[in-house]
């Protein structure tokens, strides 16, 4: 009798504390559990839009609809009481840190900023309702961890990239489409985090509620049931298996059939009267064809979202309902300093990670170091010559050796590769090699590598050479046959981008030359080469995320290129773009094309070249040694059994904090002690010249283009100079520099930004600007500092303050009196330039006109300042190709205007040996517009 009061008294114990444990987590909504389950999913798809696992999407759009998500995942749970100080400071500091690390350029840093908005969502809930919040947390810990893993562990990246093939070759022979898929299109990192999902929750509901059933019994059985059946327990995970693995089978399925349906697109588009008659219908379908198959990985992220929701909404409602929190909170007291051990060994774990496979502080240098170039091979070593205008005339290599040695090293252009010309080198470039290898060169050049040496073998797409084909030699290019002793070969086919340049589109794994390195403008400055096969113990170094293989064709004339086209069975996304191979005591770096090198594409990614060049001959990948990749798989698993074994909200804020600072940290420094400047001091006089990039100027990047400076870059060329863009405006930039042009900066310099240039014009620099009042806004400040006014002076300001500038528009004015005869300058859309010193009876003035608007309105003036000088031109678009070079070589109205006219400007500002323009017989035809000679 006794007993049974006991039990009865248990029972009601039980009843009561769920009754106010389900008042307390939901205020008697019965809709909590949904917004907690649908928070925690919202927060998933925040992490994979952050990882950039969603597709090829821009990285400002992709940040941003993270950060939206994530704010609606906030806003969905919010409690609508129990505020303190504590608790608002704490959320508002926590979401303005995770919106910060998501908006990082580094996608880990975005990943675990969501972990720290999940973690202090999770924190503000009463411990019941925090559970799917921490699993969700913990997931996204897995991806974070798993990316890192990826980025800093070859090995990690090629087991992933055999798992995604295996899955999509699986599921194309399944359904009779052929589909070959790496690691990115076959969304492991959807599959990962949503396969521990699927495995934690039923057991996390089992390890919180041990004397309640998995199905939610009333408080009058419960005591008569003490444990959950494990028969139940495997039952929930294998549903969860099933949904986890339907979705994904889903999307995969989708991903197959993307080619057929984009062949019968346009079918659908021309079929019917009433889709002829309305437009909307071929927008819908443009679209598509635009999003498939890019985009579809969007598709299979909302799938697993969905599910990730609903498994979550199921477990976190029946422990709820369970209300099992207050044995684990017991189980908890006993093993408080066990946890705190775990925990602090978890969150050392997460700070060494990045330590161990990402961190090299070796600082190479090239000076004095000896890099020998190939003469022979598909190419040529020309650099723009005066009389010889348009995009062909810029050559192909002609300027590497230069920019070789404005690193400090020795350059050698090597007709054979003798013995002699490789004994001291310490880097030897293969570009494109198409001509046959004799013997002894193989030879010579594997013993060169073996006893210390680095080859740079740069290839291109479909290399096929005609006379090995079909010989059975394991080879047939000259490329492949030179990498024999490697596990790295060319593919016979064209790595073909989704966005130009790869803009956004490469993954760039841990390593002393990607380090810090960015893609927002093709800095690695990869276009269409070949993809690259690569098995251990090669290494992947750059990757292609969003492209696809286009194999050869050998019907397709000299280029043997494919049909530009996605067709079904083509390897789809992670191109292997760039690998290498330590070899002996040596190393073997292979690109897959040779763009990089090229006077044209070299002007944007230099930075890149000389990352690469000095590891090449100097460097050391430390974090690539055994010993690192063996710990730092150690402490990825440590890592994450820390976070499995203690899920506290504090814990997985900080191991993800700790993991990201870690990395941002370790990227860096590696990114400094790798770079190396350029440096136009080892040329007498200094040969170097910049065109600015860091300010956003109004030119196109794309220098093709009207509005682009590839005229401008070969002009300097031309000149003598060796023609960089200018990343980023330092100190340490500029003093190794002789000139800089800045066409129209959209942003403002700052007060440092204009302290370096004054700095750098009075130490003897030349400083040339071109804009027009339509674009001086951001440079005024720098202007006004220097002395100049682009469109009204001070002087018509005092006396007027409302007066108005007129554009003075497309006129010539004379810059040059031969006696009989003047030359003249053409510009696109002035304005009129000013200064405080201009005064033009002196005779040697700080200030002087060097060209006119008519009547007598000044539009270019140079200024003295120290040892050097400032040339302000008024108008933005003077130095763009609309106004200087077109891209195919005709001249403007017959003659060479511009081109002369920088011909005599440089030496008149830089120095050297003074250039007259010769008489043309080409008269301007519009000698009204014309101004007077300076």
């Amino acid at each position: 009798m006794a007993r049974r009061d006991q039990r009865s008294s248990k029972a009601e114990r039980a009843k009561t504390a769920k009754t106010a444990n389900d008042s307390a987590v939901s205020g008697g909504n019965p809709i909590a559990p949904f917004s907690i389950a649908g928070t925690a999913a919202l927060g998933m798809l925040a992490a994979w839009l952050a990882a950039g696992s969603t597709g090829l999407l821009g990285y400002p759009l992709a940040r941003g609809s993270a950060l939206i998500v994530l704010a609606g995942a906030v806003l969905a749970v919010l409690p609508k009481s129990g505020w303190t100080a504590e608790k608002i400071a704490s959320l508002l500091f926590a979401l303005a840190l995770a919106a910060a690390m998501i908006a990082w350029r580094l996608p880990i840093v975005g990943i675990a900023g969501t972990i720290i908005g999940l973690a202090v969502l999770a924190w503000l809930q009463p411990p019941p309702r925090r559970t799917a919040l921490l699993l969700a947390a913990e997931a996204v810990f897995l991806l974070a961890i798993y990316r890192t893993a990826c980025l800093s562990q070859p090995l990690v990246w090629q087991s992933a990239d055999a798992v995604g093939g295996f899955c999509g070759r699986a599921i194309g022979a399944a359904v009779g489409q052929p589909l070959s898929i790496g690691a990115t299109f076959a969304g492991l990192d959807f599959l990962l985090p949503m396969i521990y999902l699927a495995l934690a929750a039923p057991l996390r509901f089992a390890r919180l509620c041990p004397r309640l059933s998995p199905s939610g019994t009333s408080a009058d059985k419960v005591a008569d049931n003490p444990v959950p059946p494990a028969r139940n327990r495997c039952g929930a995970i294998a549903l969860a298996l099933a949904a986890v693995v339907g979705g994904y089978v889903l999307y995969l399925v989708l991903l197959a059939f993307a080619p057929e349906i984009l062949s019968r697109l346009p079918e659908i588009a021309a079929s019917g009267e009433a889709v002829a008659a309305s437009p909307e219908p071929n927008t819908i379908y443009q679209f598509l064809r635009d999003a498939m198959p890019w985009n579809l990985p969007l598709v299979g992220a909302a799938i697993q979202c969905l599910i990730a929701g609903m498994l979550l909404f199921i477990f976190q409602r029946r422990l709820l309902q369970a209300g099992g929190i207050p044995f684990q909170n017991a189980r908890e007291n006993r093993t408080r300093p066990l946890l705190a051990i775990l925990s602090a060994a978890g969150m050392l774990c997460a700070l060494l990670l990045p330590v161990a496979t990402v961190l090299c502080l070796q600082r190479p240098a090239l000076e004095g170091k000896k890099i020998v170039l190939y003469e022979k091979g598909f190419l040529n070593w020309l650099k723009p010559e005066h009389g010889e205008y348009g995009r062909l005339s810029i050559g192909m290599y002609g300027m590497l050796p230069t920019f070789v040695e404005s690193l400090g090293s020795r350059c050698l252009v090597s007709p054979d590769l003798s013995e002699k010309d490789l004994e001291d080198a310490d880097v030897l470039v293969l570009i494109y090699p198409n001509k046959e290898w004799t013997a002894p060169q193989k030879k010579r050049i594997w013993e060169f590598v073996r006893r210390g040496g680095s080859l740079l073998v740069m290839g291109e797409h479909t290399v096929q050479e005609k006379e090995l084909r079909g010989k059975g030699l394991g080879y047939d290019n000259r490329v492949n046959e030179i990498l024999e002793p490697t596990a790295i070969r060319l593919n016979f086919d064209s790595a073909m981008f989704a966005v130009g340049g790869w803009l956004q589109s490469y993954e760039a794994l841990a390593h002393p030359a990607t380090a810090g390195v960015g893609d927002e403008q093709n800095d690695f400055g990869a276009v269409i080469g070949a993809a690259l096969s690569v098995r251990p113990p090669a290494r992947p170094v750059l990757v292609g995320r969003y492209g696809w293989s286009d194999p050869g064709d050998e019907n397709k004339g000299e280029s043997m290129m494919g049909n530009h086209r996605y067709d079904p069975g083509e390897r789809l996304g992670d191109l292997v773009l760039a690998a290498e191979q330590p070899l002996g005591r040596g190393k073997v770096f292979v690109f897959g094309d040779t763009s990089t090198l090229t006077n044209g594409v070299m002007l944007g990614c230099h930075p890149f070249v000389a990352r690469l060049l000095t590891y090449l001959a100097d460097g050391d990948n430390a974090p690539r040694d055994a010993w690192r990749q063996i710990l730092g798989a150690f402490l990825a698993l440590g890592a994450i059994a820390a976070a499995i074994a203690s899920p506290r909200p504090w814990l997985l804020a900080g191991m993800a904090l700790a993991l990201a600072a870690s990395l941002a940290i370790c990227v860096d420094l590696t990114h400094r002690a790798g770079t190396v400047l350029p440096d136009g001091r080892f040329k007498q006089p200094n040969n170097l010249a910049y065109i600015d990039a860091a300010q956003m100027g109004a030119y196109s990047r794309e220098s093709l283009r009207d509005d682009g400076t590839l005229g401008l870059s070969m002009t300097l060329m031309r000149n003598g100079y060796l023609t960089l863009m200018l990343p980023e405006l330092t100190p340490e930039r500029l003093e190794r520099a002789r000139l800089l042009v800045s066409i129209a900066p959209l942003r403002e310099y700052t007060a440092s930004e204009r302290k370096t240039i004054i700095d750098f014009i009075e130490r003897g620099g030349i400083f040339i600007c071109t804009v027009g009042l339509d674009a001086a806004g951001p440079s005024k400040k720098l202007l006004d500092e220097l002395g100049f006014q682009v469109g009204a002076s001070r002087k018509q300001l005092l006396e007027d303050p409302q007066f108005e500038p007129k554009p003075l528009g497309h006129f010539k004015s004379p810059y040059f009196n031969g006696g009989n005869y003047y030359r003249y300058v053409r510009f696109h859309a002035a304005w009129p330039v000013w200064h405080d010193d201009l005064d033009l009876p002196k005779e040697d003035p700080l200030a002087r006109a060097r060209a006119y608007a008519p009547p007598e309105i000044p539009v270019i003036i140079t200024r003295k300042l120290g040892k050097g000088s400032a040339t302000v031109i008024g108008d933005t678009c003077f130095a763009m190709n609309v106004n200087l070079e077109r891209i195919d070589g005709s001249p403007f109205e017959g003659l060479r205007e511009n081109a002369d006219f920088w011909r005599w400007l440089l030496p008149v500002l830089c120095g050297g040996e003074r250039w007259d323009p010769p008489n043309v017989e080409k008269k301007p035809e519009d000698q009204e517009t014309e101004g007077r000679t300076p």
